[in-house]
């Protein structure tokens, strides 16, 4: 929707989250390359985890693309998690993601071992960058939480469904960060927009855990 519309419904997004908001061009290319991705591998989602929901932006659109019946976001500021979820629930008036049970929980996933149910999951790993992008590029390292940490918690929540993790990226990336993390775990295919406003911007590295 324009930003009169959802406005006018009384949606609304903290100042910190419109800087951090994954915008839709970029959210919806993520969301529909991941979701061909799982279909071309055979793989049908249940559940869509995030970690660090902010204002749940490409938790939508991944939960439209990929028909997931079950979406949780996590986020330890109180402020934001109540604005998320209240925005969901008025996106829901309109007939918005009717097929998915969301939940909006103002915690550390971390510490939410039954988030992780045994079923397909496909969790959206965008911990905030803070010091972690500059001139030579976006270490995943270096984000807060580091990003190596978070892959390693959820290999740790192993079930009995498969579990895949969307990471978001930049184009510019420091490259010693991304071969460590593909070393570890199995990469998946991924696509490249035609669109310059989309690949110049963004990019993202996707794999089974």
């Amino acid at each position: 929707m324009a930003a009169i519309a959802w406005y006018a419904l009384g949606i609304r997004i903290l100042g910190r989250t419109a800087v951090e908001v994954t915008r839709d061009q970029h959210a919806g290319f993520l969301a529909k390359s991941v979701a061909h991705t799982l279909a071309s591998e055979g793989h049908r989602i249940s559940d869509i985890i995030d970690p660090f929901v902010g204002s749940g932006n490409l938790l939508y659109h991944l939960l439209r693309a990929t028909k997931a019946t079950r979406g949780c976001g996590f986020d330890i500021n109180a402020d934001i998690i109540a604005l998320t979820e209240r925005n969901f629930s008025r996106l829901r008036l309109l007939r918005k993601l009717r097929h998915a049970r969301l939940t909006f929980l103002r915690r550390d996933w971390s510490q939410s071992p039954s988030c992780i149910e045994n079923r397909a999951t496909l969790v959206i790993v965008c911990p905030p960058w803070g010091d972690a992008f500059d001139e030579a590029g976006l270490d995943l390292r270096k984000t807060k939480p580091p990003v190596p940490d978070v892959l390693q918690t959820l290999r740790g929540r192993m079930t009995s469904g498969p579990i895949f993790a969307l990471i978001q990226t930049h184009p510019s990336m420091v490259t010693e960060s991304v071969d460590a993390i593909k070393q570890d775990y199995t990469a998946l295919p991924t696509i490249k927009s035609g669109d310059p406003a989309i690949f110049e911007r963004i990019d993202y590295i996707f794999l089974r855990l």
